[in-house]
């Protein structure tokens, strides 16, 4: 008997569900691409963001943590596909970073929020080091499944070319250990060493460069300074495409 009691309203709270309105669905904005570049030099979009359920012909406007990536207006459906800056690195020592992308459009809809890989396009190594000593070349920002490659050029031409080995991942990562200077034969002076995914060298295909100086250290080998060593060094200095 009490089952019986129940099965009334039951149905009723099925009907006045069914009678109540849809909800509208709530507007999205996501990167279209798992890991963003930033580059200092560019200025230019390195990738889109896609927004859907704006306000139709709305000017909508993207932030990624506190910096403006772009804005641009809804399409008559409230779809946006907006080429957008990368937001700049908040330490000059870090070369990965996650933002947390917004967006609101100018009748006051703003999307749910999602999140925004970064990597810095660039290829770091110590600052100063022999020139004989192994160390760490770590390339970010390259094209992931092909092979990055460095340029060693001095007056003009082209010394030498070595593989770092094929980026990987979705922010284009890969690591080497060689020689500070990978030259056999080199002299004091200073060489550029430019970063490319083409095995040939030329200035359209080149993507990061530094310069590396070699010199001459004097060092007193004894207390009493009269006998003197020479030993080489180097350091690096980035330069602009």
């Amino acid at each position: 008997m009490r089952h019986g009691t129940f099965a009334p309203l039951a149905g009723a709270m099925a009907v006045a569900a069914l009678a109540l309105p849809a909800a509208a669905p709530a507007a999205t904005i996501n990167p279209d691409r798992p890991c963003a570049r930033y580059v200092p030099t560019l200025g230019q979009p390195t990738w889109q963001a896609i927004g859907t359920g704006f306000t139709p012909s709305q000017v909508v406007t993207v932030r990624a943590d506190d910096q403006l990536v772009g804005s641009a207006a809804a399409d008559a459906t409230g779809a946006l596909a907006l080429p957008a800056l990368a937001p700049s690195l908040k330490s000059a020592n870090t070369n990965e970073q996650t933002f947390t992308l917004n967006a609101s459009d100018a009748a006051g809809l703003a999307a749910t929020p999602s999140q925004l890989r970064v990597v810095r396009l660039t290829v770091d190594l110590p600052d100063q080091a022999r020139p004989r000593s192994r160390v760490l070349y770590r390339a970010y920002g390259f094209a992931a499944g092909t092979g990055v490659y460095l340029h060693v050029r001095r007056g003009g031409q082209t010394r030498g070319r070595f593989s770092l080995g094929k980026a990987k991942g979705d922010c284009g990562k890969t690591s080497k250990r060689m020689r500070y200077m990978p030259l056999s034969r080199y002299r004091t002076g200073t060489y550029e060493y430019w970063f490319s995914q083409s095995r040939r060298y030329s200035t359209q295909t080149r993507i990061y460069g530094v310069k590396i100086t070699i010199f001459r250290r004097i060092r007193s080998s004894s207390a009493s300074a009269a006998t003197v060593a020479s030993t080489l060094g180097a350091r690096v200095t980035p330069i602009s495409k």
